[in-house]
Parts: C-alpha cells; sequence; structure tokens
C-alpha cells in the first residue's frame, strides 16, 4: 500500500499516475517508500489559539481518545498525540492541528522533521470537512496509534510544523469526519403481566342429615 506524496491519495500497486492528481508514480517511489515507514510521532507542543473543547474534539476525532484522554494530554503539554504514522499520516494530522491554531511538531526516529514544505493546500474543503483524500489517509489511523504512556515531552526545542500553506484565521468550528456512533438504545419488552389464578372457591359439603330414630 502506498500514498501519493503530493496529494495522499492511495496508490494502486500497479498505479503510475495518481488518480486524484495526476502526479507519476515513478518520479515520487523513493518519496512514496519512505512515506510507509511507520515511525513518524505528532508531538502537542501548544493549544495556541485553538479553543479547549476544540483541542479535545480534534484529538478525540482524529484518534478515538476518550474526552478524559484528550484531556490529560492537553493539561500536561507538550505531550506526544500520535506515534507510529506514516510520514503522510503525520503531515495530514500536524497540519489539521494547526489549521486550527496548535502548534505541533513531527518527530521520528532521528529527531525532529521540517515537514511544512509538503503542506501546499488546506486539509479542509471550503465547507471545513476533510478532503476526500485526506480522509482516506485518516482512516487509516486507528488505536495502535494512540500513545501508551502519558509522558511530558522535555526533548531540544522542537521544530514547529509551519505549513506552507497557513490559515490567516484559523478554524474554529471542528466538523468530525468519523461518525458519531449514535447512543444504543436498548428495547426491553415488556414482561407480560401475570396475574394469579383465582383461588377456588370451597364447595360446600353436603348437607348430612341425621337418620331418623327409630319408633
Amino acid at each position: 500500500m502506498a500514498y501519493c506524496t503530493n496529494c495522499g491519495a492511495l496508490l494502486e500497486s500497479t498505479a503510475r499516475f495518481c488518480p486524484n492528481c495526476g502526479t507519476p508514480v515513478t518520479a515520487v517511489a523513493s518519496a512514496a517508500a519512505n512515506s510507509l515507514r511507520s515511525d513518524y510521532q505528532v508531538v502537542l507542543v501548544s493549544r495556541g489559539t485553538c479553543p479547549h473543547n476544540v483541542a479535545v474534539d480534534i484529538l478525540s476525532d482524529l484518534l478515538g481518545y476518550t474526552d478524559a484522554e484528550a484531556l490529560q494530554i492537553i493539561n500536561n503539554l507538550p505531550m506526544a498525540t500520535a506515534i507510529d504514522l506514516t510520514a503522510v499520516q503525520a503531515q495530514y494530522v500536524a497540519q489539521a492541528m494547526s489549521e486550527y491554531g496548535m502548534e505541533v511538531a513531527v518527530y521520528n526516529g532521528n529527531g525532529y522533521v521540517d515537514m511544512g514544505s509538503a503542506a501546499t493546500a488546506s486539509v479542509f474543503d471550503s465547507n471545513g470537512s476533510f478532503l476526500a483524500s485526506v480522509a482516506a489517509v485518516l482512516t487509516g489511523i486507528s488505536i495502535g496509534n494512540r500513545v501508551r504512556q502519558y509522558e511530558r515531552w522535555t526533548r531540544p526545542a522542537p521544530v514547529v510544523f509551519r505549513p506552507t500553506y497557513r490559515r490567516q484565521v484559523p478554524l474554529t468550528t471542528y466538523r468530525r469526519y468519523r461518525p458519531i456512533p449514535a447512543p444504543r438504545t436498548v428495547v426491553v419488552a415488556p414482561r407480560p403481566v401475570v396475574r394469579p389464578a383465582p383461588a377456588p372457591r370451597p364447595v360446600p359439603a353436603p348437607a348430612v342429615r341425621p337418620a331418623p330414630a327409630p319408633r
């Protein structure tokens, strides 16, 4: 499985051109192979101008954290928010956060990575929803990409993700791309009312008349 490093669309193994943007696959073959390495982490450095509740919603939506887990991360920054990501996944997660005013950094096994030059356009459409190609990549992020230990980062000053495309005014209303599961409604069938059978009425014993005395 490979992704186009220009737009992030999923590529078939036999594809010669990206079906989404038309970029020749051979031109980005080495970069695409590198993008499959799953050792990238997204570190949330600061909430910046992002509202507290929006930051919780983004972490919950992108990585499936509960509200309590998201709060634990946000209240103890700087902290890693996602691990074991590919380069494309890390770029999209970092850009989604940065477009809402957060300060993030991307880290891999060799140190902090400057990926800002790869972000040349918004990951959102005009309605504030994720682009289809971006959503397809983010769908691959699962519970395995959540942090397993809540540890504050004390590494040297990170390279803050500065995308080439940067909103003048950050977004404020987050649109979830994963459907919110509807609460399960448990339908309890009414129990039949069992009324006790009426007690049988006592049958009066036949009156026994004494035999007449002999005359």
